[in-house]
């Protein structure tokens, strides 16, 4: 799942938006296709909230504080270097 690996890489929260199923216009054609399973994923990988295809709702609350923790206890980020912009 990429976003699980995304979180690990940067050691931050991700939060992956996706549209639900299509549904019909006002006007009777079809909505946009989108494949739902949006999700909230932790610094360390572990989903927090995930959604399926159908319209839904969730409310995550995210701990700050686990961002730094992950970067302890992974660090990742620690080896980087200043990028020089031109």
């Amino acid at each position: 799942m990429p976003a699980r690996a995304r979180a690990r890489d940067s050691t931050s929260f991700v939060v992956g938006c996706d549209q639900a199923g299509p549904g019909e216009t006002e006007d009777g054609g079809a909505a946009p296709t989108g494949v739902g399973d949006s999700l909230v994923v932790s610094p360390l990988g572990e989903v927090r909230a995930r959604l399926g295809p159908a319209p839904d709702f969730t409310c995550v609350d995210l701990d700050l504080r686990e961002v730094g923790r992950a970067r302890r206890a992974v660090p990742v980020l620690a080896g980087g270097r200043p990028v020089p912009v031109a």
